[in-house]
Protein backbone atom coordinates (compact mmCIF):
# COMPACT_ATOMS: atom_id res chain seq x y z
CA UNK A 1 0.00 0.00 0.00
CA UNK A 2 1.71 3.34 -1.35
CA UNK A 3 1.24 6.01 0.88
CA UNK A 4 2.04 9.99 1.01
CA UNK A 5 2.65 11.47 4.66
CA UNK A 6 4.71 14.70 6.18
CA UNK A 7 8.60 13.80 6.62
CA UNK A 8 10.26 13.28 9.17
CA UNK A 9 13.85 13.24 10.49
CA UNK A 10 14.06 9.48 9.67
CA UNK A 11 13.74 10.38 5.96
CA UNK A 12 16.99 12.22 5.32
CA UNK A 13 18.76 9.50 4.02
CA UNK A 14 16.12 8.41 1.99
CA UNK A 15 15.38 11.98 0.39
CA UNK A 16 19.57 12.65 0.11
CA UNK A 17 19.52 9.31 -2.50
CA UNK A 18 16.55 10.67 -4.36
CA UNK A 19 18.66 13.95 -4.72
CA UNK A 20 21.73 12.77 -5.47
CA UNK A 21 20.44 10.65 -8.37
CA UNK A 22 18.37 13.52 -9.77
CA UNK A 23 21.65 15.79 -10.41
CA UNK A 24 21.88 19.65 -10.64
CA UNK A 25 19.28 21.99 -10.79
CA UNK A 26 17.17 21.15 -8.09
CA UNK A 27 17.43 24.15 -6.20
CA UNK A 28 14.52 22.93 -3.39
CA UNK A 29 16.31 19.28 -3.19
CA UNK A 30 19.90 19.89 -2.74
CA UNK A 31 22.12 16.15 -2.75
CA UNK A 32 23.13 17.82 1.05
CA UNK A 33 22.30 15.83 4.04
CA UNK A 34 22.43 18.58 6.45
CA UNK A 35 20.37 21.46 4.14
CA UNK A 36 17.81 18.65 3.28
CA UNK A 37 17.73 17.79 7.87
CA UNK A 38 16.98 21.23 8.02
CA UNK A 39 14.35 21.87 5.35
CA UNK A 40 12.45 18.61 6.87
CA UNK A 41 12.93 20.51 10.15
CA UNK A 42 11.54 23.27 9.09
CA UNK A 43 8.64 21.31 7.59
CA UNK A 44 7.91 19.68 11.25
CA UNK A 45 7.92 23.22 12.84
CA UNK A 46 5.28 24.04 9.92
CA UNK A 47 2.91 21.46 10.79
CA UNK A 48 3.35 22.08 14.72
CA UNK A 49 2.16 25.65 14.49
CA UNK A 50 5.82 26.78 15.51
CA UNK A 51 6.26 28.90 12.20
CA UNK A 52 4.63 32.18 12.17
CA UNK A 53 5.77 33.51 9.59
CA UNK A 54 4.12 32.54 6.53
CA UNK A 55 7.19 33.41 3.90
CA UNK A 56 9.15 30.71 6.56
CA UNK A 57 6.41 27.81 5.94
CA UNK A 58 7.40 25.09 3.48
CA UNK A 59 5.91 21.03 4.07
CA UNK A 60 7.13 18.54 2.81
CA UNK A 61 5.85 15.10 1.80
CA UNK A 62 7.35 11.80 1.35
CA UNK A 63 5.72 8.63 -0.50
CA UNK A 64 6.49 5.14 0.62
CA UNK A 65 5.43 1.58 0.22
CA UNK A 66 6.94 -1.20 2.30
CA UNK A 67 8.64 0.86 4.50
CA UNK A 68 10.86 2.00 1.03
CA UNK A 69 11.02 6.07 0.17
CA UNK A 70 9.94 5.96 -3.26
CA UNK A 71 9.19 9.90 -3.56
CA UNK A 72 8.76 13.25 -2.52
CA UNK A 73 7.36 16.66 -2.95
CA UNK A 74 7.19 20.00 -1.46
CA UNK A 75 4.90 22.91 -0.92
CA UNK A 76 5.05 26.58 0.22
CA UNK A 77 1.99 28.15 1.49
CA UNK A 78 3.43 31.64 0.80
CA UNK A 79 6.53 32.80 -1.79
CA UNK A 80 8.36 36.21 -1.80
CA UNK A 81 7.30 37.32 1.59
CA UNK A 82 10.82 38.33 3.29
CA UNK A 83 12.66 38.45 0.03
CA UNK A 84 11.15 38.77 -3.56
CA UNK A 85 10.55 35.62 -5.75
CA UNK A 86 12.14 36.37 -8.91
CA UNK A 87 11.39 35.31 -12.05
CA UNK A 88 12.16 36.36 -16.19
CA UNK A 89 9.03 37.60 -17.56
CA UNK A 90 8.32 37.14 -21.53
CA UNK A 91 7.31 40.39 -22.74
CA UNK A 92 7.06 41.31 -26.78
CA UNK A 93 7.93 44.70 -28.46
CA UNK A 94 7.14 45.91 -31.38
CA UNK A 95 9.69 48.51 -33.40
CA UNK A 96 7.78 50.13 -36.57
CA UNK A 97 10.39 51.87 -39.31
CA UNK A 98 7.95 54.44 -41.25
CA UNK A 99 11.39 54.71 -43.37
CA UNK A 100 11.74 51.02 -44.54
CA UNK A 101 7.70 50.11 -43.93
CA UNK A 102 9.15 47.12 -41.70
CA UNK A 103 7.90 46.77 -38.56
CA UNK A 104 10.18 43.95 -36.37
CA UNK A 105 8.94 42.22 -32.93
CA UNK A 106 11.51 41.25 -30.48
CA UNK A 107 11.16 39.19 -27.36
CA UNK A 108 12.23 40.62 -24.21
CA UNK A 109 13.31 38.96 -20.88
CA UNK A 110 12.56 41.61 -18.02
CA UNK A 111 13.22 40.49 -14.06
CA UNK A 112 10.38 40.60 -11.87
CA UNK A 113 8.91 39.59 -8.48
CA UNK A 114 5.29 39.47 -10.11
CA UNK A 115 4.37 35.96 -8.32
CA UNK A 116 5.30 36.97 -5.03
CA UNK A 117 2.83 36.13 -2.80
CA UNK A 118 1.48 33.11 -4.19
CA UNK A 119 1.76 29.49 -3.06
CA UNK A 120 4.12 26.83 -4.75
CA UNK A 121 4.01 23.51 -5.39
CA UNK A 122 7.31 21.38 -6.16
CA UNK A 123 10.39 19.30 -4.55
CA UNK A 124 8.91 16.23 -6.68
CA UNK A 125 10.94 13.72 -7.29
CA UNK A 126 10.45 10.24 -7.47
CA UNK A 127 12.25 7.15 -7.63
CA UNK A 128 12.73 5.86 -11.61
CA UNK A 129 11.54 2.17 -9.73
CA UNK A 130 8.30 3.37 -9.37
CA UNK A 131 7.62 5.29 -12.38
CA UNK A 132 4.67 3.55 -14.01
CA UNK A 133 2.98 2.05 -10.76
CA UNK A 134 0.73 5.44 -10.56
CA UNK A 135 2.96 6.55 -7.33
CA UNK A 136 3.42 10.05 -9.33
CA UNK A 137 0.01 10.94 -9.77
CA UNK A 138 -0.67 9.88 -6.09
CA UNK A 139 1.88 12.00 -4.81
CA UNK A 140 1.66 15.12 -7.32
CA UNK A 141 -2.02 15.38 -6.53
CA UNK A 142 -1.35 14.54 -2.59
CA UNK A 143 -0.16 18.07 -2.58
CA UNK A 144 -3.99 19.58 -4.10
CA UNK A 145 -5.40 17.57 -1.77
CA UNK A 146 -3.61 18.66 1.48
CA UNK A 147 -4.45 22.40 0.42
CA UNK A 148 -8.00 21.52 0.08
CA UNK A 149 -7.31 20.08 4.07
CA UNK A 150 -5.50 23.40 4.98
CA UNK A 151 -7.07 25.90 2.47
CA UNK A 152 -6.61 28.86 5.12
CA UNK A 153 -2.92 28.14 5.00
CA UNK A 154 -2.84 29.21 1.29
CA UNK A 155 -2.92 31.89 -1.47
CA UNK A 156 -5.45 32.63 -4.17
CA UNK A 157 -2.79 31.30 -6.33
CA UNK A 158 -0.68 28.75 -6.96
CA UNK A 159 2.61 28.56 -9.27
CA UNK A 160 5.11 25.21 -10.15
CA UNK A 161 8.29 26.04 -11.11
CA UNK A 162 10.26 23.10 -13.26
CA UNK A 163 13.22 22.52 -13.99
CA UNK A 164 14.93 23.63 -17.34
CA UNK A 165 16.30 22.00 -20.41
CA UNK A 166 20.05 20.47 -19.84
CA UNK A 167 22.08 19.22 -22.94
CA UNK A 168 23.69 15.80 -23.03
CA UNK A 169 26.85 16.96 -21.11
CA UNK A 170 24.56 18.14 -18.08
CA UNK A 171 25.06 21.76 -19.00
CA UNK A 172 22.29 24.38 -18.99
CA UNK A 173 22.06 26.68 -22.18
CA UNK A 174 20.52 29.10 -21.17
CA UNK A 175 22.31 29.85 -18.03
CA UNK A 176 25.81 29.39 -19.53
CA UNK A 177 24.66 32.33 -22.47
CA UNK A 178 22.39 34.47 -19.50
CA UNK A 179 23.81 33.23 -16.37
CA UNK A 180 27.51 32.70 -16.41
CA UNK A 181 28.56 36.21 -17.42
CA UNK A 182 26.23 37.75 -15.03
CA UNK A 183 27.11 36.05 -11.71
CA UNK A 184 30.24 34.62 -12.43
CA UNK A 185 29.94 31.17 -11.13
CA UNK A 186 28.91 28.00 -12.16
CA UNK A 187 25.07 26.79 -12.57
CA UNK A 188 25.51 24.26 -9.18
CA UNK A 189 26.96 27.23 -7.36
CA UNK A 190 24.81 29.90 -8.39
CA UNK A 191 21.76 27.45 -7.51
CA UNK A 192 23.16 26.72 -4.33
CA UNK A 193 23.66 30.25 -3.65
CA UNK A 194 20.12 31.16 -4.49
CA UNK A 195 18.68 28.52 -2.33
CA UNK A 196 20.21 30.35 0.86
CA UNK A 197 17.25 31.96 3.03
CA UNK A 198 18.13 35.75 2.72
CA UNK A 199 21.19 34.95 0.14
CA UNK A 200 21.61 38.53 -1.69
CA UNK A 201 23.10 37.06 -4.88
CA UNK A 202 20.23 38.06 -7.14
CA UNK A 203 20.16 41.60 -6.18
CA UNK A 204 24.00 41.71 -6.31
CA UNK A 205 24.41 40.35 -9.39
CA UNK A 206 21.76 39.78 -11.82
CA UNK A 207 20.74 41.70 -14.88
CA UNK A 208 18.67 45.25 -13.88
CA UNK A 209 18.04 45.59 -17.73
CA UNK A 210 15.51 43.84 -19.92
CA UNK A 211 17.36 41.45 -22.28
CA UNK A 212 16.25 40.91 -25.88
CA UNK A 213 15.91 37.01 -26.50
CA UNK A 214 17.38 37.57 -30.38
CA UNK A 215 20.61 38.07 -29.52
CA UNK A 216 20.96 35.08 -27.63
CA UNK A 217 22.68 31.89 -29.13
CA UNK A 218 19.91 29.87 -30.86
CA UNK A 219 20.47 26.96 -27.92
CA UNK A 220 19.30 29.55 -25.18
CA UNK A 221 16.67 30.77 -26.89
CA UNK A 222 15.72 27.02 -27.96
CA UNK A 223 15.64 26.31 -23.96
CA UNK A 224 13.20 28.67 -23.13
CA UNK A 225 10.16 27.57 -21.37
CA UNK A 226 11.19 23.96 -22.12
CA UNK A 227 11.51 21.56 -19.66
CA UNK A 228 14.39 19.11 -18.17
CA UNK A 229 13.77 15.69 -19.98
CA UNK A 230 12.99 14.57 -16.59
CA UNK A 231 10.04 17.02 -15.66
CA UNK A 232 8.02 16.36 -19.05
CA UNK A 233 5.63 13.78 -16.82
CA UNK A 234 5.38 16.70 -14.54
CA UNK A 235 4.35 19.46 -16.90
CA UNK A 236 1.90 17.06 -18.31
CA UNK A 237 0.22 16.93 -14.63
CA UNK A 238 0.57 20.09 -14.08
CA UNK A 239 -1.75 21.55 -17.70
CA UNK A 240 -4.14 18.02 -16.33
CA UNK A 241 -4.66 20.21 -13.16
CA UNK A 242 -5.16 23.31 -14.61
CA UNK A 243 -2.40 25.16 -14.86
CA UNK A 244 -1.22 27.08 -17.68
CA UNK A 245 2.15 29.16 -19.06
CA UNK A 246 2.34 32.39 -17.65
CA UNK A 247 5.02 33.82 -19.24
CA UNK A 248 6.90 33.52 -16.77
CA UNK A 249 10.11 31.68 -16.37
CA UNK A 250 13.36 30.51 -13.83
CA UNK A 251 16.06 32.88 -14.15
CA UNK A 252 18.56 30.53 -14.08
CA UNK A 253 18.00 27.95 -16.64
CA UNK A 254 14.40 29.12 -18.12
CA UNK A 255 12.47 26.41 -17.04
CA UNK A 256 8.83 27.28 -17.30
CA UNK A 257 6.98 28.20 -14.56
CA UNK A 258 3.03 27.47 -14.86
CA UNK A 259 0.02 29.32 -12.78
CA UNK A 260 -3.76 28.37 -11.46
CA UNK A 261 -5.93 30.18 -9.50
CA UNK A 262 -6.31 27.85 -6.35
CA UNK A 263 -10.16 27.13 -6.42
CA UNK A 264 -9.65 25.79 -10.02
CA UNK A 265 -7.14 23.59 -9.29
CA UNK A 266 -9.07 20.13 -11.04
CA UNK A 267 -7.72 18.41 -7.61
CA UNK A 268 -8.86 20.73 -5.31
CA UNK A 269 -12.46 21.26 -7.22
CA UNK A 270 -13.13 17.84 -7.86
CA UNK A 271 -12.55 16.66 -4.25
CA UNK A 272 -15.57 15.74 -1.67
CA UNK A 273 -15.38 15.73 1.82
CA UNK A 274 -16.69 12.00 3.02
CA UNK A 275 -16.61 10.36 5.90
CA UNK A 276 -14.62 7.13 6.44
CA UNK A 277 -15.61 3.76 7.89
CA UNK A 278 -14.60 0.48 8.16
CA UNK A 279 -16.50 -1.71 5.45
CA UNK A 280 -16.39 -3.33 2.29
CA UNK A 281 -16.91 -0.69 -0.34
CA UNK A 282 -19.67 -1.90 -3.34
CA UNK A 283 -18.60 -3.73 -6.05
CA UNK A 284 -16.76 -1.97 -8.88
CA UNK A 285 -16.32 0.67 -6.77
CA UNK A 286 -13.72 3.51 -9.04
CA UNK A 287 -10.05 4.20 -7.52
CA UNK A 288 -10.34 7.43 -5.44
CA UNK A 289 -7.02 9.36 -3.97
CA UNK A 290 -8.06 9.40 -0.01
CA UNK A 291 -6.66 12.09 2.05
CA UNK A 292 -7.29 11.92 5.88
CA UNK A 293 -5.90 14.09 8.87
CA UNK A 294 -4.44 17.74 9.27
CA UNK A 295 -0.84 18.83 9.75
CA UNK A 296 1.39 16.48 10.67
CA UNK A 297 -1.32 13.39 10.42
CA UNK A 298 -1.75 13.83 7.01
CA UNK A 299 -2.25 10.68 4.94
CA UNK A 300 -3.05 9.92 1.22
CA UNK A 301 -3.58 6.56 -0.63
CA UNK A 302 -5.30 4.84 -3.42
CA UNK A 303 -8.25 3.38 -2.60
CA UNK A 304 -11.84 1.69 -3.82
CA UNK A 305 -14.51 4.40 -3.13
CA UNK A 306 -17.96 4.55 -3.73
CA UNK A 307 -18.22 7.87 -6.34
CA UNK A 308 -21.43 9.08 -4.51
CA UNK A 309 -22.37 9.54 -1.00
CA UNK A 310 -20.87 10.94 2.35
CA UNK A 311 -19.50 8.19 3.83
CA UNK A 312 -16.99 6.16 2.24
CA UNK A 313 -16.68 2.89 3.11
CA UNK A 314 -12.86 1.10 2.92
CA UNK A 315 -10.77 -1.81 4.63
CA UNK A 316 -10.15 -1.78 8.42
CA UNK A 317 -6.22 -2.14 7.90
CA UNK A 318 -6.37 1.27 5.32
CA UNK A 319 -8.47 2.82 7.30
CA UNK A 320 -6.04 2.44 10.74
CA UNK A 321 -3.34 4.10 8.54
CA UNK A 322 -5.79 6.96 7.30
CA UNK A 323 -6.73 8.14 11.18
CA UNK A 324 -8.89 5.28 12.44
CA UNK A 325 -12.69 5.04 12.64
CA UNK A 326 -15.08 7.79 11.76
CA UNK A 327 -12.39 9.74 9.73
CA UNK A 328 -12.98 13.09 7.94
CA UNK A 329 -11.48 12.63 4.75
CA UNK A 330 -11.71 14.08 1.17
CA UNK A 331 -11.73 11.70 -1.74
CA UNK A 332 -11.05 12.46 -5.38
CA UNK A 333 -11.57 9.93 -8.07
CA UNK A 334 -8.24 9.14 -10.26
Amino acid sequence: MMMVRPASARDVDGMYRLARAAGPGLTNLPPDRDALAERIACSERTLAGAVAAPGDQQVRLVLEADGALLGVAAIWPRIGQDRPFYSYQLSELSHLSRSTGRRVAHRMLTLVSTLSGASEVGGLLLDPAARGSGAGKLLARSRYLFIARHRALFADRVVAELRGYQDAEGRSPFWEAVGRPFYDLDFEEADRLSGIPDHPIIEELGPKYPLYVNMLPRAARDAINRPHDQGCAALAMLRAEGFSFGNFIDIFDAGPTVVCDTAQIRSIAGARAVTLEAGRPGDGAPAHLVAAGAQADFRCTILPVDPTGAVARIDGAALAGLGGAQAEAHALPL
